[in-house]
């Protein structure tokens, strides 16, 4: 009901060794080891809950495709990532888990408008319960009626199509250069057990936002709506492709 039962937030101490090769212009594979410890506290909820402090293994794989033209506004191309991590005890770590990510975005050009459809997936490999294996929805352009992290599972799946276009600076000659009004549709859902994984389940949201393109990065103004009423405002420097 948007009322958070409990958060904790967690520090993470450690290092690892990572391995990759570019694949030409279009593409990453990396492998690697993290050793870690997790130092967490409880901010919301009874303090005698508190989790323990944590020492931290996990191998990593990862692999990325990338040809779309601009990180900020891409007209063309497609990203795809799938990440694989793997928390394991016989390393010394005190969890054993797994989760496997993925996404796939790509862009293409409509007129003057620029259409960006994608997914995201996040499933558990195991059963056991490591530091890493949750997954959260929550956010502009990831369930956008909802603030970032409210919808925490163990499974999540999530579909979306945005679209912005360039404001013309022929019609409004005080326009900045880089002024873009847009829109989404979205829909996903998180799950705690895959068996209770259901299309019949998934939330439908939708934003409308303005960005500007700054050379710190693009920054957003935006609005989301849940089909159930939800509501969420932002404004934030950053990525989100």
């Amino acid at each position: 009901d948007g009322h958070a039962e409990a958060l904790v937030r967690a520090t993470v101490y450690g290092g690892g060794f990572v391995f990759g090769r570019n694949l030409g212009t279009w593409g990453q594979v990396r492998a690697g080891v993290v050793r870690g410890v997790v130092d967490a506290g409880i901010e919301i909820g009874p303090e005698d809950e508190a989790p323990p402090q944590l020492d931290l293994a996990r191998f990593d794989l990862e692999l990325r495709f990338d040809t779309v033209d601009d990180v900020n506004w891409p007209s063309r191309g497609e990203f795809a990532n799938i990440a694989w991590r793997r928390e394991v005890d016989e390393l010394g770590g005190d969890t054993d888990g797994g989760t496997l990510r993925t996404n796939l975005d790509g862009a293409f050009a409509l007129g003057r408008f620029r259409i960006l459809p994608g997914a995201e997936a996040a499933v558990v490999v195991n059963d056991e319960e490591g530091f890493d294996t949750g997954t959260t929805l929550g956010g502009l352009f990831r369930l956008s009626g909802y603030p970032p992290f409210e919808l925490i599972g163990r499974e999540s799946v999530l579909g979306r199509v945005v679209a912005y276009r360039r404001m013309n600076r022929r019609v409004i000659p005080k326009l900045p250069a880089g002024l873009y009004v847009g829109l989404s549709i979205e829909a996903g859902n998180v799950w705690m057990n895959r068996d209770d994984m259901s299309f019949d389940d998934l939330r439908k949201d939708a934003s409308i936002y303005f960005g500007v393109d700054t050379p710190l990065g693009p920054v957003y103004l935006a609005t989301g709506f849940d089909e159930g009423g939800e509501k969420a405002f932002y404004l934030f420097l950053g990525r989100t492709f």
